[in-house]
């Protein structure tokens, strides 16, 4: 009987919201949407069928399962992985002890996304691979004749028209930076510090020819179908360094960035597959003088404050430590 008098209750309940949108719709005016058939078109990527589904996301630190993924690639060259739970209690990111302190543990994050890298991924201009099987120009792999197989970018210095171009950027913009110093100098900027002749050629190798080939490379791995592939721009970050985070210098090439980003967004469009850009930034920084600046008679403050914190994510340990120097010294 209760089952029966249940869904009248339900039905009249469930009716009352659909009067009261319906009123809003007539109150608020009729919205006219107009469609060009006749517009330019695109291909609509069929992306889920190149998807490989697994489970939760903690089973991807199995090798039976990137075992499995790489035999799933190899068989059918599937270019995606969906899983759940990847901020679940067992990955063990989100922690809060009997005190109630909240702490944060994304190792095992970490771990999850290195290992789908590994899995056809690639690593252009960094320090470290992230376990990618296709690295260029990626310190931690240089001497690794198996992960850098790319060989088909050398192309890039082959071609007359970018060898030109990359030269005249290059030289372009040592004389921007001889220029941009000389105008700190003249204007008494502070802070600022000295900008040698030699450190012209690092900013310009930095801001054209690790640019121009990071920009030729990616747009490439995109033509290739490559699934990931991590890139770091350096030109912003050596120039903020030298010059200051907000000074003409460095918003000058930040500009050059967007253009980059734009270009690359573009590609991605004709690519074979959708891709989507993930921008972030490995440090902060802030402005102010050196200890060089402020000695005074060649003594100088030093301050080095230092935390460590070890944290076991399966509870065998947790502690921290905390340290504090300050004095002065006399070492420049």
């Amino acid at each position: 009987m209760k089952r029966r008098l249940m869904f009248p209750v339900l039905a009249a309940v469930s009716v009352l919201p659909c009067l009261f949108f319906s009123s809003l719709a007539q109150t608020a005016g009729e919205q006219v949407l107009a469609i060009d058939a006749r517009g330019a078109t695109r291909p609509f990527p069929h992306f889920w069928e190149q998807m490989f589904g697994s489970g939760r996301a903690i089973l991807t630190l199995r090798e039976s399962y990137r075992n499995d993924l790489r035999q799933v690639k190899a068989a059918t060259g599937l270019g995606y992985v969906r899983f759940h739970a990847i901020f679940q209690d067992e990955v063990g990111v989100y922690d809060k002890d009997a005190n109630g302190k909240v702490s944060y543990n994304f190792s095992y994050v970490d771990q999850i996304y290195d290992g789908l890298l590994a899995n056809g991924g690639a690593s252009r201009w960094n320090v470290f691979s992230g376990d990618a099987t296709d690295c260029l120009c990626t310190f931690s792999a240089f001497n690794d004749k198996e992960r850098s197989t790319s060989r088909s970018y050398a192309a890039y210095f082959s071609n007359p028209f970018t060898i030109a171009r990359t030269i005249g950027l290059l030289f372009g913009d040592v004389v921007r930076e001889r220029y941009q110093a000389w105008l700190q100098v003249h204007q008494d900027l502070r802070p600022r510090i000295d900008r040698r002749f030699k450190y012209a050629f690092v900013r310009a190798g930095t801001t054209t020819v690790m640019q121009e080939a990071s920009l030729f490379m990616l747009i490439t791995d995109m033509f290739r179908g490559v699934p990931a592939v991590y890139n770091t721009f350096f030109a912003y970050d050596e120039v903020a360094h030298h010059s200051g985070i907000d000074r003409p210098d460095a918003l000058k090439v930040l500009r050059t960035l967007d253009q980059v980003f734009a270009k690359l967004e573009l590609a991605a469009r004709a690519a074979q597959r959708p891709y989507r850009f993930v921008v972030l930034s490995d440090h902060g920084q802030s402005m102010g003088a050196t200890f060089r600046q402020l000695q005074f008679q060649g003594f100088a403050p030093v301050a080095r404050f230092s935390i460590e914190r070890n944290r076991s994510t399966v509870q065998f340990y947790d502690y921290r430590r905390t340290r504090t120097e300050i004095g002065v010294v006399r070492a420049f």
